[in-house]
Parts: C-alpha cells; structure tokens; sequence
C-alpha cells in the first residue's frame, strides 16, 4: 500500500469519491513535498517495530498512521483539534486504536515521562513554532539517552538559492498581465525572487527556515547532537515545487476551521501532476550530497552528558503490542 493511503472516501458511494479512493490506492498522498520529506524520514528511522515513536506535530495524523503500519507504538501531538480529529477518524477507519494515542498539546509542553520515547520525528513543524529551542528541549527530555530526533525543515533563502537557478525567478520575468492570468497571488504580487518566497511562506504561517549553521546550533542548545545532514528538494526537486508554488491551477484555499487550515483549489489537477513531480524529485540523488536544497533532513541524538529531570507522564489510553 503506498505511504499515505487513507480510506476517506471508502464508504461514499458517488463517482468522484470512488475515482479519489482508487487514486489514493494506487499513489497514496498526492503532496509533493512532504512525500519527498518522508521518503527522507522513513529511511531514516529505519526498522520502527515495536518502539514507541513520539509524532511532534502530527496534524492529520499521516506519518503516524504509516509509523503504526510498520509495526511502531505511536503517540501523535498537535496544537490544533481540527487536525487531530480528522487523524482520529482515519486512525478509527484503519483500526489502529492500539496502536496510535493522539493527543492535543504543545510541543513545548509534552504530557510525557522523561527518556519515554525510542524515536522522535519532527517533519516540518519546528518552522511554524515561536520558541523553537524550548519545544527541542522537550524533545530531549522525553527522548530516551539511545534514541534519535528525525527533523525536517525549511532551508533559509541563501541556502536555498546557493547555487541552482529558480523557475520562480524566470516566471517573475513575465510581463505582469501574463503573470495575473496564471499566476498564484505570490507570483503576481512579488517583484523579487525573495518577496516571493516570503508571500509563499507567509500563507502557510510560517517564518523563514534553518541555514546549514543555524539548526544544528539550535539542536546544541537543546541537548543534542546532529549525526547526518542532508540537503533535500535540489534542481530538480525545486523545479516543481516553483510550480506549484507560482502557478495559480496548484493554488490553495483556506478553511476558516483552525490556523493552519489551507486546501487545494483544485485537487484533481495536484492529483494528475503528482506521480511525474515526484518521479523527476528522484533526479536530485545524482547530485552532489552537499548540493542545496529548499529543505533540510536533520538526524540527531541526545547528548549523554545533558541530565533529565523525571517530568510528565504516559498517555492515558492504553496501547497494545499485538
């Protein structure tokens, strides 16, 4: 079953919900970018049977469905209820109860014992948090002494922008006329590769991402350690995500149910254009290992000198083995 297959429309009995639980079926999520981050955080992770693998920011409650499929105990945190409802409606419709506790918290504040968890992965969240380093602490302290952060995050603009040449920056050189007929609101509102990058963030609330310096400075201050560092999205893997991002057919709504509620306006076109997007992102492991990239895969452990104070406690629901 592909990473991400979720039955949402199983029991609807309409054409267009039928042709979305087939496709689903055989692509699983149709999300370019996060399927490429999770190709990076499966990998990484490795063999998860039985460990228990805290999911910091869990929204919709993917990669931990896909965590507990693989054999995982999973706890899943996220601030907004909206998310962690629909993740509990697929957990239901998969039958992963004992497998999957969901809980709303913060995570800065994680309802957690010290040194709990085997695996932690935090993929593309620690952007959208104001206190990054006291949430990395948490981390740390619910983590046990041999377990493993798996991190993914935005790269900063001059990371991003160090060497390859953009799509978006040849799209901004359209006479603006051509630019308001196809372009997202970015696009035709940016006069400035940056700009636009900054309008592209801004709507997914979001603050610009981590340099190669930066994170693993912040990890330090958290009581970590990096153990690998790979650039992620490279030449190729940019080239769609620009188009996605530029275009205004890729553009995204939002629902005024939570925050960080956004939708595609048109989902059947991201459907159709996924499998050749995702194809050409696996382009980018020709390049150099140290070639940049729009995002960052981060591996991290847990320092052995730092000391855990014993804080929080385990989840109230009870999770089964078997």
């Amino acid at each position: 079953m592909p990473f991400g297959y979720v039955p949402d429309y199983r029991d609807r009995r309409d054409l267009v919900s039928t042709l979305k639980d087939i496709y689903l079926r055989l692509f699983g999520m149709p999300f370019y970018a996060q399927r490429v981050g999770s190709r990076f955080v499966f990998h990484t992770l490795g063999q998860v049977k039985g460990q228990k693998v805290l999911d910091a920011g869990c929204g919709d409650g993917l990669f931990s469905i896909e965590l507990a499929q693989k054999g995982a105990i999973v706890y899943g945190v996220d601030i907004s209820e909206p998310a962690l409802n629909r993740a509990r409606s697929r957990v239901q419709q998969l039958q992963l109860d004992h497998r999957i506790c969901l809980l709303r918290a913060s995570a800065a504040q994680l309802p957690f014992a010290t040194s709990y968890f085997d695996s932690i992965i935090c993929h593309s969240v620690l952007e959208h948090i104001p206190d990054d380093v006291e949430s990395l602490k948490e981390m740390n302290r619910v983590l046990k002494p041999s377990g493993r952060l798996v991190l993914t995050v935005p790269a900063d603009f001059e990371t991003a922008n160090r060497i390859f040449p953009r799509l978006a920056k040849a799209l901004l050189r359209l006479p603006r006329k051509v630019r308001a007929k196809i372009g997202s609101r970015p696009l035709v509102e940016a006069e400035s590769l940056l700009q636009f990058c900054s309008l592209v963030i801004e709507r997914y609330n979001q603050r610009f991402g981590y340099s190669e310096e930066d994170i693993p400075n912040k990890l330090q201050m958290a009581g970590f350690e990096s153990t690998s560092f790979r650039h992620l999205l490279k030449m190729f893997g940019i080239a769609p995500l620009d188009l996605t991002d530029a275009l205004s057919c890729f553009d995204v709504t939002y629902t005024e149910a939570e925050a960080f509620g956004y939708v595609a306006k048109h989902e059947w076109i991201i459907g159709l254009c996924f499998p050749i997007f995702y194809a050409i992102s696996y382009l980018d492991s020709i390049l150099p290992p140290g070639a940049p990239g729009v995002a960052l895969g981060i591996t991290a452990r847990k320092q052995l000198s730092v000391s855990q104070e014993s804080k929080g406690t385990e989840c109230g629901i009870a999770i089964a083995l078997s």
